[in-house]
Protein backbone atom coordinates (compact mmCIF):
# COMPACT_ATOMS: atom_id res chain seq x y z
CA UNK A 1 0.00 0.00 0.00
CA UNK A 2 2.63 2.46 0.30
CA UNK A 3 4.61 1.76 -2.51
CA UNK A 4 2.75 2.17 -5.18
CA UNK A 5 4.39 3.97 -8.37
CA UNK A 6 3.52 7.56 -8.52
CA UNK A 7 2.29 7.02 -12.20
CA UNK A 8 -0.02 4.34 -11.27
CA UNK A 9 -2.07 6.94 -9.44
CA UNK A 10 -2.34 9.11 -12.72
CA UNK A 11 -3.19 6.01 -15.10
CA UNK A 12 -6.32 5.60 -12.43
CA UNK A 13 -6.98 9.07 -13.10
CA UNK A 14 -7.01 8.68 -16.56
CA UNK A 15 -8.92 4.95 -16.63
CA UNK A 16 -11.67 7.55 -14.08
CA UNK A 17 -11.81 10.26 -16.87
CA UNK A 18 -12.24 8.04 -20.25
CA UNK A 19 -15.53 6.06 -18.19
CA UNK A 20 -16.81 9.83 -17.79
CA UNK A 21 -16.03 10.07 -14.04
CA UNK A 22 -18.66 8.15 -12.79
CA UNK A 23 -17.48 4.81 -11.57
CA UNK A 24 -14.22 6.14 -10.10
CA UNK A 25 -16.67 9.24 -8.16
CA UNK A 26 -14.99 12.07 -10.23
CA UNK A 27 -18.36 13.38 -11.33
CA UNK A 28 -18.92 17.28 -10.68
CA UNK A 29 -22.29 17.26 -8.18
CA UNK A 30 -24.14 20.18 -7.63
CA UNK A 31 -23.14 19.32 -3.79
CA UNK A 32 -20.02 20.71 -2.53
CA UNK A 33 -18.19 18.55 0.22
CA UNK A 34 -14.67 17.72 1.14
CA UNK A 35 -11.45 18.76 0.20
CA UNK A 36 -8.70 21.55 1.82
CA UNK A 37 -9.56 25.28 2.51
CA UNK A 38 -7.01 28.13 2.89
CA UNK A 39 -7.58 31.03 5.34
CA UNK A 40 -4.39 33.73 5.11
CA UNK A 41 -6.46 36.39 7.70
CA UNK A 42 -7.44 33.76 10.40
CA UNK A 43 -10.65 32.74 9.28
CA UNK A 44 -12.33 35.60 7.68
CA UNK A 45 -12.28 34.18 4.21
CA UNK A 46 -11.79 31.11 2.54
CA UNK A 47 -10.21 29.76 -0.55
CA UNK A 48 -10.73 26.07 -1.77
CA UNK A 49 -7.12 24.59 -2.62
CA UNK A 50 -7.59 21.04 -3.64
CA UNK A 51 -6.24 21.16 -7.28
CA UNK A 52 -4.58 18.01 -8.69
CA UNK A 53 -3.69 17.99 -12.05
CA UNK A 54 -6.19 18.19 -15.30
CA UNK A 55 -7.06 15.48 -17.80
CA UNK A 56 -8.60 15.81 -21.01
CA UNK A 57 -9.46 19.56 -19.92
CA UNK A 58 -10.92 18.25 -16.47
CA UNK A 59 -9.87 19.37 -12.88
CA UNK A 60 -8.76 16.40 -11.06
CA UNK A 61 -9.31 18.15 -7.34
CA UNK A 62 -9.27 16.76 -3.62
CA UNK A 63 -13.10 17.91 -3.61
CA UNK A 64 -15.70 14.81 -2.67
CA UNK A 65 -13.00 13.47 -0.54
CA UNK A 66 -12.33 13.51 3.32
CA UNK A 67 -9.40 15.35 4.67
CA UNK A 68 -8.77 13.31 7.66
CA UNK A 69 -5.32 14.89 8.20
CA UNK A 70 -3.66 17.74 7.46
CA UNK A 71 0.52 18.98 8.95
CA UNK A 72 2.64 21.44 8.44
CA UNK A 73 6.50 20.78 7.72
CA UNK A 74 8.45 22.60 10.01
CA UNK A 75 11.35 23.99 8.29
CA UNK A 76 9.27 24.81 5.12
CA UNK A 77 5.89 25.66 5.58
CA UNK A 78 5.55 25.69 1.66
CA UNK A 79 5.05 22.13 2.40
CA UNK A 80 2.08 20.55 3.69
CA UNK A 81 0.50 17.05 3.69
CA UNK A 82 -2.49 15.59 3.64
CA UNK A 83 -4.54 12.40 4.27
CA UNK A 84 -7.85 12.08 1.94
CA UNK A 85 -9.98 9.26 2.28
CA UNK A 86 -12.58 8.91 -0.45
CA UNK A 87 -11.89 7.74 -4.25
CA UNK A 88 -8.62 9.52 -3.83
CA UNK A 89 -7.46 7.87 -0.64
CA UNK A 90 -3.93 8.52 -0.06
CA UNK A 91 -1.40 10.61 1.17
CA UNK A 92 -1.06 14.04 -0.77
CA UNK A 93 1.77 16.86 -0.69
CA UNK A 94 2.11 20.14 -1.70
CA UNK A 95 4.90 22.56 -2.07
CA UNK A 96 3.28 25.26 -2.99
CA UNK A 97 1.15 25.97 -0.27
CA UNK A 98 -1.84 24.27 -1.48
CA UNK A 99 -1.57 25.64 -4.89
CA UNK A 100 -1.21 22.12 -6.23
CA UNK A 101 -0.92 18.86 -4.57
CA UNK A 102 0.39 15.29 -5.52
CA UNK A 103 0.06 11.94 -4.58
CA UNK A 104 2.79 10.62 -2.17
CA UNK A 105 1.39 6.95 -1.24
CA UNK A 106 -2.41 5.56 -2.49
CA UNK A 107 -4.10 3.48 -0.14
CA UNK A 108 -6.03 3.71 2.92
CA UNK A 109 -4.47 6.02 5.62
CA UNK A 110 -5.06 6.52 9.60
CA UNK A 111 -2.71 9.17 10.16
CA UNK A 112 0.78 11.03 9.85
CA UNK A 113 3.55 12.01 12.23
CA UNK A 114 6.74 14.46 10.88
CA UNK A 115 10.05 13.76 12.78
CA UNK A 116 10.38 17.35 14.88
CA UNK A 117 13.62 17.71 14.48
CA UNK A 118 14.08 16.30 10.99
CA UNK A 119 11.05 16.72 8.60
CA UNK A 120 12.01 14.58 6.06
CA UNK A 121 11.28 11.60 8.49
CA UNK A 122 7.43 10.84 8.14
CA UNK A 123 5.69 7.62 9.62
CA UNK A 124 2.32 6.88 7.91
CA UNK A 125 -0.47 3.51 9.67
CA UNK A 126 -3.14 2.38 8.20
CA UNK A 127 -4.88 -0.61 9.78
CA UNK A 128 -2.48 -2.45 10.15
CA UNK A 129 0.62 -1.06 9.18
CA UNK A 130 3.34 1.34 10.07
CA UNK A 131 5.49 2.70 6.90
CA UNK A 132 8.26 5.35 7.50
CA UNK A 133 10.18 7.76 4.75
CA UNK A 134 13.61 9.24 5.30
CA UNK A 135 13.06 11.16 1.83
CA UNK A 136 9.91 13.55 2.40
CA UNK A 137 7.84 10.70 1.22
CA UNK A 138 9.66 9.33 -2.00
CA UNK A 139 10.29 6.58 -0.49
CA UNK A 140 9.22 3.87 1.97
CA UNK A 141 9.66 0.61 4.10
CA UNK A 142 7.16 -1.21 6.34
CA UNK A 143 8.11 -0.90 9.85
CA UNK A 144 5.62 -2.56 12.13
CA UNK A 145 2.59 -5.08 11.09
CA UNK A 146 -0.18 -5.85 13.21
CA UNK A 147 -1.33 -9.12 12.91
CA UNK A 148 -4.23 -9.42 15.74
CA UNK A 149 -8.10 -9.34 13.95
CA UNK A 150 -10.25 -6.76 14.52
CA UNK A 151 -7.53 -3.96 15.54
CA UNK A 152 -6.54 -0.82 13.64
CA UNK A 153 -4.08 1.45 14.06
CA UNK A 154 -5.71 4.69 14.76
CA UNK A 155 -2.72 7.19 16.52
CA UNK A 156 1.15 7.60 15.90
CA UNK A 157 3.61 10.15 17.46
CA UNK A 158 6.66 11.21 17.57
CA UNK A 159 8.62 12.53 20.74
CA UNK A 160 10.21 16.39 19.62
CA UNK A 161 12.91 15.32 23.23
CA UNK A 162 14.17 12.29 21.08
CA UNK A 163 13.18 11.87 17.68
CA UNK A 164 14.32 8.18 17.65
CA UNK A 165 10.99 7.93 19.79
CA UNK A 166 8.00 7.04 18.34
CA UNK A 167 4.71 6.12 19.77
CA UNK A 168 1.62 3.99 18.11
CA UNK A 169 -1.56 3.28 18.88
CA UNK A 170 -4.74 1.07 18.28
CA UNK A 171 -8.67 1.14 18.79
CA UNK A 172 -8.40 -1.28 21.50
CA UNK A 173 -6.41 0.56 23.92
CA UNK A 174 -3.02 -0.57 23.21
CA UNK A 175 0.05 1.65 23.05
CA UNK A 176 3.37 0.53 21.51
CA UNK A 177 6.96 2.28 21.84
CA UNK A 178 10.02 1.86 19.24
CA UNK A 179 13.19 3.70 20.61
CA UNK A 180 14.92 3.29 17.01
CA UNK A 181 12.72 4.67 14.81
CA UNK A 182 10.40 1.64 14.25
CA UNK A 183 13.12 -0.88 13.90
CA UNK A 184 11.58 -2.53 17.05
CA UNK A 185 9.25 -2.28 18.92
CA UNK A 186 7.12 -3.18 22.42
CA UNK A 187 3.67 -2.77 24.16
CA UNK A 188 3.95 -0.60 26.70
CA UNK A 189 0.19 -0.12 27.85
CA UNK A 190 -3.48 -1.21 27.64
CA UNK A 191 -6.11 1.27 28.05
CA UNK A 192 -8.90 -0.65 28.74
CA UNK A 193 -12.17 1.35 26.70
CA UNK A 194 -9.64 1.94 23.43
CA UNK A 195 -7.90 5.21 22.43
CA UNK A 196 -8.42 8.08 20.94
CA UNK A 197 -5.90 10.51 21.22
CA UNK A 198 -2.13 10.39 21.63
CA UNK A 199 0.17 13.32 21.83
CA UNK A 200 3.97 13.62 22.84
CA UNK A 201 6.51 16.63 23.79
CA UNK A 202 9.75 16.18 25.91
CA UNK A 203 9.08 12.34 27.05
CA UNK A 204 5.63 13.47 28.24
CA UNK A 205 2.80 11.89 27.01
CA UNK A 206 -0.84 12.47 27.00
CA UNK A 207 -3.77 9.90 25.89
CA UNK A 208 -7.15 10.11 26.01
CA UNK A 209 -9.84 7.78 25.28
CA UNK A 210 -13.64 7.77 23.76
CA UNK A 211 -14.76 8.02 26.85
CA UNK A 212 -13.87 11.23 27.36
CA UNK A 213 -10.79 9.64 30.51
CA UNK A 214 -7.21 11.35 29.94
CA UNK A 215 -3.93 9.73 31.26
CA UNK A 216 0.01 10.95 31.22
CA UNK A 217 3.21 9.59 31.68
CA UNK A 218 6.47 10.74 32.22
CA UNK A 219 8.53 7.69 31.82
CA UNK A 220 7.59 6.76 28.04
CA UNK A 221 4.88 4.71 29.25
CA UNK A 222 5.69 2.70 31.87
CA UNK A 223 3.32 4.24 34.61
CA UNK A 224 0.65 5.96 33.84
CA UNK A 225 -1.72 8.51 35.81
CA UNK A 226 -5.33 9.12 35.24
CA UNK A 227 -6.00 12.72 35.13
CA UNK A 228 -9.65 12.67 34.62
CA UNK A 229 -10.36 12.82 38.51
CA UNK A 230 -8.48 16.24 38.50
CA UNK A 231 -10.86 17.08 35.29
CA UNK A 232 -13.97 16.01 36.84
CA UNK A 233 -13.77 18.74 39.75
CA UNK A 234 -14.17 21.86 37.10
CA UNK A 235 -16.75 19.94 34.71
CA UNK A 236 -19.70 20.42 36.16
CA UNK A 237 -21.31 17.68 33.83
CA UNK A 238 -21.32 14.92 31.79
CA UNK A 239 -18.00 14.60 30.79
CA UNK A 240 -18.46 13.15 27.48
CA UNK A 241 -16.89 11.90 24.42
CA UNK A 242 -13.42 13.16 23.45
CA UNK A 243 -13.35 15.23 20.34
CA UNK A 244 -9.40 16.66 20.49
CA UNK A 245 -6.18 17.05 22.13
CA UNK A 246 -3.38 19.52 21.34
CA UNK A 247 -0.72 21.11 22.90
CA UNK A 248 -0.05 24.85 24.08
CA UNK A 249 3.12 26.12 22.58
CA UNK A 250 4.09 27.58 26.03
CA UNK A 251 5.08 24.45 27.49
CA UNK A 252 4.56 20.48 27.52
CA UNK A 253 2.52 20.95 30.27
CA UNK A 254 -0.17 23.21 28.51
CA UNK A 255 -3.05 21.57 27.36
CA UNK A 256 -6.28 21.88 25.52
CA UNK A 257 -8.81 19.16 25.83
CA UNK A 258 -12.02 19.34 24.15
CA UNK A 259 -15.07 17.24 24.83
CA UNK A 260 -18.95 16.68 24.31
CA UNK A 261 -18.84 19.23 27.46
CA UNK A 262 -16.30 21.85 25.61
CA UNK A 263 -13.59 22.68 25.92
CA UNK A 264 -10.96 22.45 29.27
CA UNK A 265 -7.66 24.08 29.76
CA UNK A 266 -4.51 23.05 31.58
CA UNK A 267 -1.08 24.62 32.40
CA UNK A 268 0.56 22.77 34.90
CA UNK A 269 0.38 18.91 33.24
CA UNK A 270 -3.67 18.01 34.28
CA UNK A 271 -3.49 18.18 37.48
CA UNK A 272 -5.69 21.62 37.67
CA UNK A 273 -7.71 22.82 34.80
CA UNK A 274 -10.24 25.63 33.73
CA UNK A 275 -12.82 25.34 31.23
CA UNK A 276 -12.91 27.79 28.27
CA UNK A 277 -16.62 30.00 28.55
CA UNK A 278 -17.44 29.38 24.88
CA UNK A 279 -20.26 31.04 23.21
CA UNK A 280 -22.39 28.14 22.81
CA UNK A 281 -23.44 26.43 26.10
CA UNK A 282 -22.01 23.63 27.13
CA UNK A 283 -22.53 20.11 25.28
CA UNK A 284 -25.13 22.29 23.05
CA UNK A 285 -22.32 21.54 19.97
CA UNK A 286 -20.39 18.69 19.00
CA UNK A 287 -16.13 20.14 18.58
CA UNK A 288 -15.04 18.68 15.45
CA UNK A 289 -11.64 20.48 15.02
CA UNK A 290 -9.15 22.50 17.49
CA UNK A 291 -6.14 24.02 16.43
CA UNK A 292 -3.69 27.04 18.41
CA UNK A 293 -1.48 29.50 17.52
CA UNK A 294 1.94 28.21 17.64
CA UNK A 295 3.20 31.58 17.65
CA UNK A 296 0.70 32.90 20.15
CA UNK A 297 -1.12 30.17 22.38
CA UNK A 298 -3.46 32.87 22.99
CA UNK A 299 -5.09 32.28 19.49
CA UNK A 300 -7.66 29.50 19.74
CA UNK A 301 -9.60 28.30 16.71
CA UNK A 302 -12.12 25.59 16.81
CA UNK A 303 -15.14 24.53 14.39
CA UNK A 304 -18.74 22.70 14.75
CA UNK A 305 -21.12 21.39 11.65
CA UNK A 306 -22.21 25.21 12.00
CA UNK A 307 -19.48 27.38 12.64
CA UNK A 308 -15.32 28.37 12.83
CA UNK A 309 -14.81 30.11 16.16
CA UNK A 310 -11.98 32.13 16.67
CA UNK A 311 -10.47 34.09 19.81
CA UNK A 312 -7.34 35.83 20.69
CA UNK A 313 -7.42 36.18 24.34
CA UNK A 314 -6.90 32.91 25.08
CA UNK A 315 -10.75 32.05 24.77
CA UNK A 316 -11.94 35.07 26.96
CA UNK A 317 -13.82 35.99 24.04
CA UNK A 318 -15.13 34.34 20.81
CA UNK A 319 -15.74 35.62 17.62
CA UNK A 320 -18.09 33.24 15.37
CA UNK A 321 -17.56 33.17 11.52
CA UNK A 322 -19.14 31.17 8.41
CA UNK A 323 -17.79 28.44 7.06
CA UNK A 324 -16.62 28.25 3.08
CA UNK A 325 -19.07 25.03 3.03
CA UNK A 326 -21.81 23.23 4.53
CA UNK A 327 -19.97 19.99 5.07
CA UNK A 328 -18.47 19.26 8.20
CA UNK A 329 -14.63 20.30 9.22
CA UNK A 330 -12.26 17.35 10.24
CA UNK A 331 -9.50 18.93 11.00
CA UNK A 332 -7.47 22.81 11.08
CA UNK A 333 -3.53 23.11 11.07
CA UNK A 334 -1.76 26.48 11.77
CA UNK A 335 1.06 27.24 9.90
CA UNK A 336 4.38 27.42 12.41
CA UNK A 337 5.75 30.38 10.91
CA UNK A 338 2.47 32.49 10.29
CA UNK A 339 -0.33 32.09 12.54
CA UNK A 340 -2.72 34.09 9.92
CA UNK A 341 -2.74 31.32 7.51
CA UNK A 342 -4.90 28.05 8.25
CA UNK A 343 -5.44 25.25 6.91
CA UNK A 344 -8.89 23.27 6.99
CA UNK A 345 -10.04 19.39 6.01
CA UNK A 346 -13.70 18.98 5.67
CA UNK A 347 -15.68 15.70 5.40
CA UNK A 348 -16.96 14.44 2.10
Amino acid sequence: MFNYPRNFFYLFLFICLLLGGASCGLKVTSKVSGGVYVSDNQGTSWQVKSYIGKQKNKDITLQNNSIKQIIFNQSDTKIIYAISEGKLAGLFKTSDQGVNWQVVVTGQLNGLALQPKNDQVIYAISDSKVARSKDGGEAWVEVYLETTKDVKLNQIAVDSFNPEVVYVGNDKGVILLSQDQGTSWQQVHYLTGGLAHLIVKNNIIYASQPSGKLWRSYDRGKNWEDLTTNLRREIKGNLGSARALVFLPESDKALLYATNYGLSRSLDGGQNWDNLKLVTSSGSIAITALAVGPLNGRQIYYTSDQAFYRSSDAGVTWETLALPISARPLNLAVSPQNNNLIFMGFNR
